[in-house]
């Protein structure tokens, strides 16, 4: 594999089943678990949502990112997460910069504000 790599280029490597590329997916998927469940202990979300090149690898990482998560975060916590793919895909960010904005907004207008 080239040192110029992406994240797109490795999960397009663990598809067609390279072993090293999905050795990396599935160790970045294990130390990302095991921090999601110190956060997870800490503010016990209901929902994690993986998104970007990670969602797009599929089983390769959500797959052991989610086994590695349920067994460090505490059961009651472990028990009520859920790990999903994101949904808005390259949109994310643009789509969450215009919901802040709006959400900024709002009070501007209920007050009569321009």
């Amino acid at each position: 594999m080239s040192r110029n790599l992406t994240l797109d280029r490795v999960v397009e490597l663990t598809r067609e089943g390279h072993p090293a590329a999905r050795r990396v997916l599935r160790d970045s998927a294990h130390i990302l678990g095991r921090v999601l469940a110190g956060v997870s202990n800490l503010l016990n979300p209901e929902l994690v949502v993986i998104g970007g090149a990670l969602a797009a690898a599929d089983e390769h990482y959500l797959a052991p990112l989610q086994e590695t998560l349920h067994h460090h975060a505490l059961p009651i916590v472990a028990d009520q997460l859920r790990v999903v793919p994101g949904r808005l895909g390259d949109r994310a960010g643009a789509l969450g910069a215009v919901a802040l904005a709006l959400r900024d907004a709002t009070p501007l207008r209920a007050h009569g504000a321009a």
